[in-house]
């Protein structure tokens, strides 16, 4: 094969796993990913590497890999003769998030945010930097600052016509909103996510419905809220560790405020066991506080 042989074969690997994320489906994108990466190696353009890289550094954090594992695996695709990847910097500055290692996350997403910008020059990416910038602030329980990242992820999303991604970002921000209360707001969001987010794209899928399941609690539709969120957890992806232990903290939340002890206690036992698996001690010790 000549070199644009290999190339056109990794591109068809990117868009093939980047298919199996929406799908939920972690260890295929991860399979798939790495045969693209060692073609895209061989055509030697480092512009077809950087997709597969950070794909496969995506399937390493969402997946069923545990997060100390994930972080060697992304700390050797970070960099290939002298050059560094900014997209696997932001997905490795999650993964140290998990291990409440807060400060080494957000020099992380810095040193990526810069490369982007100043070796780089390309905006579209700094799009997927907000988006994982807000988990690190999440993990990290900066409210102010995560709000600041989704609004900024938001305007990229809507600006690069990416409904994942803006579905995602509004998911997530309305959640937020809703637990400080800013209710209206929070439904503007929730609805924009709702829709927004693709029928394939089984994370953002979930998302909405966990969004709008804090609108309604909060507006004391008990019952509907509470269906919405254990519907979003059986929606969620299996392999998505992470997702399914935020999701679970959703329906324990909304089932302590309903005075259900019983389904809060299940839900949360299974959310902690999720982070146990996954290795995200961050998330674990947010809830237990």
């Amino acid at each position: 094969m000549a070199w644009g042989d290999f190339a056109r074969a990794g591109h068809a690997r990117y868009a093939l796993g980047t298919a199996y994320g929406r799908l939920g489906d972690a260890a295929e994108m991860e399979r798939v990913s790495r045969h693209g990466l060692e073609l895209a190696d061989r055509s030697g353009r480092w512009r077809e590497e950087a997709g597969l890289r950070w794909n496969l550094a995506t399937a390493l954090r969402v997946g069923r890999i545990p997060a100390s594992e994930a972080v060697l695996m992304c700390e050797e695709l970070a960099e290939r003769a002298g050059l560094v990847h900014p997209g696997v910097l932001c997905e490795l500055a999650v993964l140290r998030a998990m291990a409440t290692r807060f400060d080494e996350a957000h020099e992380l997403v810095a040193r990526g945010r810069l490369i982007l910008v100043e070796q780089y020059h390309m905006r579209r990416p700094l799009l997927g930097a907000a988006r994982l910038s807000a988990m690190v602030e999440a993990l990290a329980g900066n409210a102010e600052q995560e709000e600041r990242e989704l609004r900024a992820a938001l305007d990229l999303a809507t600006e690069f016509h990416e409904p994942d991604e803006l579905a995602e970002a509004a998911a997530r921000l309305s959640r937020l909103l809703a637990r400080q209360q800013r209710l209206d707001e929070a439904d503007v969001f929730a609805t924009l996510s709702r829709k927004s987010a693709p029928a394939e794209a089984r994370g953002s899928q979930a998302l909405w419905r966990a969004a709008t399941a804090r609108v309604l609690q909060g507006r004391g539709d008990q019952q509907q809220a509470r269906a919405l969120a254990s519907e979003a957890v059986r929606i969620a992806p299996e392999q998505m560790l992470d997702l399914r232990a935020e999701l679970q903290f959703n329906v324990a939340e909304l089932a302590t405020a309903g005075d259900d002890s019983a389904t809060a206690a299940r839900a949360s036992k299974s959310a902690l066991e999720l982070c146990l698996r996954k290795g995200n001690d961050a998330r674990a010790t947010g809830w237990s506080t």
